[in-house]
């Protein structure tokens, strides 16, 4: 991952020209544009469609099944991350043991010449998540190796199941 360190601009003095090249010798790292846990979701030619996001299930008892969810990246990057990018997803539990679904894969980056950026959506699909125990789990996004975010995922206790509309 490359990292790079720079002082704050305040302001541009000088030409445009002058402006531009600064902007242009800026660059940012990948960008994490959407990160979520929720009842479905589809790339349609690139357009990320989600329906009903969340971050709490809850259940008379546990053990339970979650009948079915999606967790949901949409990573954005930049021409100088042009290459390979190695990902995992993975559901963690509150000890931070591995439990559940893991998708392991790369991100192939190929930038087309009139585009500046290019983004990749990915979707993993859970049917019948089986979560042991309330508590606190975590699906973790691994890019290159760290860790770049981490979507919580709360399983609680109810007493009574709220009733429908």
């Amino acid at each position: 991952m490359k990292t790079v360190s720079m002082p704050f601009m305040a302001s541009f003095a000088g030409s445009s020209a002058d402006s531009s090249a600064r902007l242009n010798s800026i660059f940012i790292t990948m960008q994490i544009e959407a990160c979520l846990i929720c009842d479905s979701a589809s790339d349609y030619h690139g357009k990320l469609c989600i329906l009903g996001a969340f971050d709490s299930i809850g259940a008379h008892q546990a053990p339970l099944v979650h009948p079915h969810c999606a967790t949901v990246v949409r990573l954005r990057f930049e021409r100088s991350e042009e290459g390979k990018h190695p990902f995992r997803l993975i559901l963690i539990d509150q000890d931070g043991r591995p439990h559940g679904p893991r998708i392991d894969g790369e991100v192939n980056v190929v930038f087309n010449p009139e585009h500046e950026t290019v983004v990749t959506n990915l979707i993993l699909n859970v049917n019948g998540l089986q979560l042991p125990r309330f508590g606190v789990f975590h699906f973790d996004l691994i890019v290159d190796g760290s860790l770049k975010a981490r979507m919580p995922l709360y399983v609680r206790q109810v007493n009574q199941m709220p009733k429908a509309a």
